[in-house]
């Protein structure tokens, strides 16, 4: 079952900077934009998605 995204992490995503990398539907940069904005190192969403 889907868990709820914590409300904190969903505002990113509504900024300008955020908008504008997910109209790009490049799932590299979305990736990299949500590593920068949440501080995580590239190891930590592949150990999340597998």
């Amino acid at each position: 079952m889907p868990t709820r995204a914590d409300p904190a992490t969903m505002w990113r995503w509504a900024t300008p900077a955020g908008q504008t990398v997910l109209t790009t539907r490049d799932l590299a940069r979305i990736l990299r934009h949500h590593r920068a904005v949440n501080a995580l190192i590239p190891t930590v969403p592949g150990e999340v998605l597998g």
